[in-house]
């Protein structure tokens, strides 16, 4: 017992004298900042006895309407954060220590910021563009989105974000090249498409597998593969195609057959024929009507 009364005795003598001797060992936790590095050595300009670090006596430097515009020695910040003013009027009634500590090492030019968007105001922590307005991108998706920051990003981190096209003017959603020219293929199928439209294939919530139907003109069978070359110029527009490269049929031929049925549109045969099935011709009804089917790709 008195081994142990002896180390106590000597543990408070150590301290008393630690105390005496180097008091900012004694209680500081640490160095601070390199930005107090002038009040290194005046611990009553932050804190006061038994209350702690008041907020009062950290806007004796950083005054309030001027956090984010101006430094404490009253040079301009550069480039300015006005909604950080805006930021730290709304929270008043916090401690900044709440948000921010010191005594990190000189090796930092400010004290640590943890902060929290939970501790903001409902009215400001929905409208982000409020702060963060310096930090918005300047391409050209951010200049066209109508929806506010926290429709694509989250508090806790601001990427990845969770983009909704709904949240375009609907010109903008239509033209998806304003914003995926880049990203177009440059295959020769693309190429020969350029121009209809990405959204006739693809859709906002996938850009993979395209929905592209080829039924809608043409139906593929065992004897008409999806080969677009078989039928289609891959240097000119796919809207244009041809039945002669395979058929043995000749054009004379297929001309004298469809007049005299009184069909007169027979160069654009799928508006007729959407398969090999010679039973499926649409706008055939007998008789001498002058022009069958119509463009290429309709129903009626």
């Amino acid at each position: 017992m008195k081994y142990v009364l002896f180390a106590l005795i000597a543990a408070l003598a150590l301290g008393a004298t630690t105390i005496f001797v180097m008091p900012m060992k004694a209680i500081s936790p640490g160095h601070l900042v390199a930005g107090h590095s002038e009040v290194a050595n005046d611990c009553l300009s932050c804190h006061k006895l038994g209350s702690g670090t008041p907020a009062s006596h950290c806007s004796t430097c950083h005054r309030e309407g001027e956090i984010g515009v101006k430094r404490s020695d009253g040079t301009d910040v550069v480039p300015a954060r006005q909604g950080l003013s805006g930021l730290h009027n709304s929270v008043r009634s916090l401690q900044c220590v709440n948000c921010h500590t010191d005594h990190r090492g000189t090796a930092r030019d400010s004290a640590t910021v943890s902060f929290s968007h939970s501790l903001l105001p409902a009215a400001l922590a929905s409208t982000c563009i409020e702060c963060h307005s310096a930090q918005k991108p300047a391409d050209k998706l951010h200049q066209v989105v109508s929806l506010g920051c926290s429709e694509c990003h989250s508090t806790e981190h601001w990427k990845p974000a969770q983009f909704k096209h709904d949240a375009l003017a609907a010109e903008i959603a239509k033209d998806c090249g304003s914003c995926h020219i880049s990203k177009a293929p440059a295959d020769v199928l693309h190429k020969a498409l350029a121009g209809q439209g990405c959204v006739s294939c693809h859709t906002t919530t996938a850009w993979k597998p395209a929905t592209f139907e080829h039924s809608k003109y043409f139906r593929f069978d065992k004897d008409h593969p999806s080969r677009c070359a078989d039928c289609h110029d891959m240097t000119a527009s796919l809207k244009t195609y041809t039945c002669y490269n395979c058929h043995e049929h000749t054009p004379q031929k297929i001309a004298g057959e469809h007049l005299e049925e009184g069909i007169r549109d027979y160069t654009n045969c799928v508006a007729c024929h959407r398969s090999a099935n010679k039973h499926e011709i649409q706008g055939r009804t007998g008789g001498n009507e002058g022009n069958r089917g119509g463009d290429e790709g309709d129903d009626d």
